[in-house]
Formats: C-alpha cells, sequence, structure tokens
C-alpha cells in the first residue's frame, strides 16, 4: 500500500493518495489537514516538490525500529499507537508515510522527513 501511495505521489496522482489517505492528516507533528479539501491542496503542493523524481521505498517499520535505525524518532513519530512506518527515498530525501489501521484496512495518515 505505501509503496503504491509513493508512486502516485511522485506522479502527482492527487486522487489515489487521497483516496488512500485518512483523515486528519499530518505533516510532522502537526495536523496539517482536516477534510479532503485541505488534503487535496496539501498533496498537490508536495507532489509539486516531486514530481518527477523516482521514489525509492525501503522498508515499514515500528516507532522503536525507526529510533534504532535513525537513532532517535522523527517529528510525529509516536511510540506505542499502533502505527507503522514505511521509509522512502524521493529524490536524495528521506520521507517517512505514516500508516494506521483504520476501518480494517491500513491508510496513509500522515508524512514526515
Amino acid at each position: 500500500m505505501a509503496k503504491n501511495w509513493a508512486r502516485a505521489f511522485t506522479k502527482g496522482e492527487i486522487t489515489t493518495m487521497v483516496n488512500r489517505a485518512a483523515l486528519p492528516f499530518r505533516s510532522g507533528s502537526a495536523v496539517a489537514a482536516k477534510s479532503k479539501e485541505e488534503l487535496r491542496g496539501l498533496l498537490e503542493a508536495l507532489a509539486d516538490e516531486v514530481a518527477g523524481k523516482s521514489a525509492k521505498v525501503d522498508k515499514t517499520y515500528t516507532a522503536a525500529s525507526l529510533r534504532k535505525k535513525f537513532g532517535s524518532v522523527p517529528a510525529g513519530v509516536e511510540e506505542g499507537e499502533g502505527r507503522l512506518y514505511t521509509v522512502v527515498e524521493i529524490g536524495g530525501d528521506t520521507v517517512i508515510l505514516m500508516l494506521e489501521k483504520r476501518y480494517g484496512s491500513w491508510r496513509i495518515i500522515g508524512i514526515t522527513r
């Protein structure tokens, strides 16, 4: 799921990203979008930054395993919340997708760097 979302992100497929996300959507530790309209605007702006770059999905981690990988947890990563985090390299930058299970399926609930 995260791999498809990352691909859609670099291709600017906003509808695909919105459909696979859940609200409220976070950017780092802050809520960045509370409605689908806000989310669409946020994702359009973010997708413009990475347009045409390739995404390399590393793997999915727990908060504890992210701490081991990076030495600390990035902004927005919360331990003990039942979330998972997928690390993606996009154009030399590390982006972390925050995943949470909602209504029986995993959704992207935020992004951090």
